[in-house]
Parts: structure tokens; sequence; C-alpha cells
């Protein structure tokens, strides 16, 4: 049977980090612009071209992946993260403690086993 709250408030979470995620999409495009105009000499004719030639620029849109992985990634998983404590009812204390709990770092670090360490004997913190 569908989970009706937990469409709710998925959809809310959305509803939410849309703008933000738009903003952050084009502010990188501003910034590192995937695609660039080629400085080509135009055959004179009668024909004017509308659109302008552009070729990739993949140092671009190398960054852009990188910082949209990285620092974006957070900020959204903050968002989502502080938006699903105030949906339970939570205050800013409460969210924020969610945030904490279940910070990036630490869960990506308690799935990897460390070097050395006994089989069996789990990953790094526990």
């Amino acid at each position: 049977m569908l989970d009706t709250d937990a469409v709710a408030a998925f959809t809310i979470c959305a509803v939410v980090i849309a703008p933000y995620a738009l903003w952050w999409m084009e502010t990188l495009e501003d910034y590192f612009p995937g695609d660039i105009p080629v400085d080509s000499q135009a055959k004179k004719s009668d024909e004017k071209k509308t659109e302008q030639e552009t070729k990739k620029n993949y140092k671009n849109i190398f960054l852009k992946v990188l910082i949209d992985q990285t620092i974006g990634s957070c900020i959204q998983t903050f968002l989502f993260l502080m938006t699903i404590g105030y949906l339970k009812g939570l205050g800013t204390a409460g969210a924020l403690g969610i945030v904490k709990r279940v910070s990036v770092p630490r869960s990506l670090l308690n799935d990897i086993p460390a070097w050395g360490e006994e089989e069996g004997a789990g990953g790094i913190d526990r």
C-alpha cells in the first residue's frame, strides 16, 4: 500500500529544494559555461546565421560536476534533512540533530572497512 505521508513529505522536500537547485545549476553554468562560442570567420553571404557555433568546454564541464557533487550535494543534503526534521515536528534543534547524526563523511566512513583490520571487525568508528 502507498505511504501517503512519505509521498507528501518527499513532495514538500522537492518543492523546498527545487528553487535552490535551479539557482545552483544556473549559477554554475554562468561561472563555468559548458558551451563556448567558436571564433570562426563567417563566410560572407546573404544569409546570416541565427545561431552562433559553439564547442564543448570539457574543463568547465568537469569543474561543474566536481563542484556540484561536493559542495552542491552537501548543501542539498542539508536542506533535505532540515526539511524532513521540520516535517516531523522536531524544530530547528531536532532537525540539526538529524543532520549531525546522518553526516555524510561519518556515514561513508562507517561503510568502508579500515585497512589492516581483522576480518569481520567492521568499519571505522564502530
